[in-house]
């Protein structure tokens, strides 16, 4: 693969997987807007996130098997469209109940990018090489997380929140433009013959392979670290610390350097460290950095004594998932689309999980963010150990 086409396929891939980061990050900075125009709490508005990674993971386990049997793209087609639709209509709401409806519909179409993204990747790549994709990936990923806020705080300086949605679906045309120029990865003579019920035995069968589950697990204790510091960073930044919408989406984009630093590193030291070697290392800066975030909180340290450990530990978050991807998904190069999409779904649903739990508490923010930072990493150093002796 030359190198022009191979960036352009990260590039595009990358795209793909950037509709739930960017329906998250790009919608935080409205949360107070939201809130006052809805009429509810600003605790009530993270129930769209929540609704948001629900749609997400149920959205994976369809398009899973959907894409083993039909092929990569007509599936990505499908998502993409239903993806761009659904964000004008959240577009149009008045209520919370009708936001949260089209949040729904606009993650399961968002999830066809996503995991059919990967399954491409794991069509393409073994090995290290596989690796080094995940990662490159990765830091593509990173984008979203740098340009989101800004972009969306930019929308609300000269328009409504209803604004951000009308972007969400241009961003989705762009990414479905440029999906037509990626080839089909998932040949008819691979292709499985899978009704509903087989495939769900399929996940029945990856689910019970080790070499799956616990790499799996530990990306999903990854999430629990993220979507615990997505969920309630717009009530630290903006009320705790006062900082204005566009300043939230300053600081959290610079948060996306971290992932941009890490996933230089994996690259470069992957060759000579190895998977394993790279996983042991990173999990031990993550929780000593977790623990640092941690302290800040319950002090209420001032946001300068938060923010550089907060930035390690997301930035170590890179790392851990493009090298446990990477196991989790080798025994399975005739399952591709299968093993991404249930590796999505638990992933998601800790996400959710994590939202649903902290918008039930109305307690201090930054006392919720601290103990799911520390507790994610605290499983994810544990499940590598764990991992690692067996």
């Amino acid at each position: 693969m030359r190198k022009i086409e191979k960036a352009w396929l990260f590039v595009i891939l990358g795209s793909l997987t950037m509709f739930g980061a960017m329906a998250t990050d790009m919608y935080l900075p409205s949360f107070p807007l939201v809130a006052k125009s809805l009429g509810v709490h600003i605790a009530s508005v993270q129930l769209t996130l929540t609704t948001f990674f629900i749609g997400m993971g149920i959205g994976q386990l369809l398009y899973g098997p959907i894409s083993d049997r039909y092929g990569r793209k007509r599936p990505m087609y499908v998502g993409v469209t239903l993806f761009v639709i659904a964000s004008l209509m959240c577009a149009t709401a008045t209520t919370l109940p009708t936001l949260l409806v089209w949040r729904f519909f606009q993650a399961l179409g968002g999830a066809g990018g996503v995991v059919i993204a990967r399954a491409i990747i794991r069509d393409r790549f073994v090995g290290i090489a596989l690796a080094r994709a995940m990662t490159i990936m990765g830091m593509v990923f990173g984008i979203a997380p740098a340009i989101a806020p800004t972009i969306g705080s930019t929308i609300l300086r000269f328009g409504s929140w209803h604004w951000i949605f009308i972007g969400l679906a241009a961003f989705g045309v762009y990414a479905l433009i440029g999906s037509t120029t990626v080839k089909e990865s998932n040949p008819v003579d691979k292709r499985t013959d899978h009704g509903i019920i087989d495939a769900f035995k399929t996940y029945i069968e990856i689910i019970q392979v080790r070499e799956f589950l616990i790499p799996v697990a530990t990306v999903c204790s990854g999430s629990m670290l993220l979507f615990g510091y997505i969920a309630s960073s717009p009530e630290i930044f903006m009320g705790h610390y006062r900082l204005t919408s566009t300043q939230f989406g300053l600081l959290f984009g610079l948060n996306s350097l971290g992932l941009i630093v890490a996933g230089q590193v994996n690259l470069k030291l992957l060759p000579k460290f190895g998977i394993d070697g790279m996983l042991k290392v990173f999990t031990r800066i993550q929780i000593l950095s977790a623990a640092l975030v941690l302290i800040a909180c319950l002090t209420h340290a001032s946001l300068w004594f938060l923010y550089p450990p907060l930035m390690v530990a997301m930035g170590s978050m890179i790392i851990l998932f493009a090298n446990n991807m990477t196991i989790a998904m080798t025994p399975f190069p005739h399952r591709a689309g299968s093993a991404a999409a249930l590796t999505g779904f638990l992933q998601t649903f800790s996400a959710a999980a994590v939202a649903a739990i902290l918008a039930a508490f109305h307690i201090d923010a930054t006392f919720k963010m601290g103990f799911t930072i520390i507790i994610g990493s605290t499983f994810a150093f544990a499940l590598v150990r764990l991992r690692s002796r067996a």
